[in-house]
């Protein structure tokens, strides 16, 4: 579906702004599919411009980690240990959001 989106915008030479903390190496990962993540970025790149925005983040900020001077390791982050779930779990067939977005990726 997110392609019939871009494609569709990059025909009509529309303007389209993903928001992602994901690298565009991850985008397969994301999407489930390889080709069809080379094939949105092709056209969302084509014409478009690419913003790296690395800096510290505001949400974490009372934690320190983006401090070099703070200690490696913050009392407050935890770890939970056990089985590692799939970093982008396929969602069951037949399932579908209340309202279709694909909440993954902000368009």
């Amino acid at each position: 579906m997110l392609f019939h989106v871009v494609n569709d915008r990059h025909r009509r030479q529309r303007a389209i702004i993903f928001a992602t903390n994901k690298p565009l190496s991850a985008w397969g990962r994301v999407l489930h599919d390889e080709d069809l993540a080379q094939a949105i970025e092709d056209r969302v790149l084509e014409r478009g411009r690419l913003l790296i925005l690395d800096g510290p983040s505001l949400r974490t900020k009372h934690l320190g980690l983006d401090d070099p001077m703070a200690a490696s390791t913050s009392p407050q982050v935890a770890r939970i240990p056990g089985i590692r779930a799939p970093e982008f779990p396929e969602p069951p067939p037949g399932v579908r959001s209340k309202s279709g977005t694909i909440h993954s990726v902000a368009l």
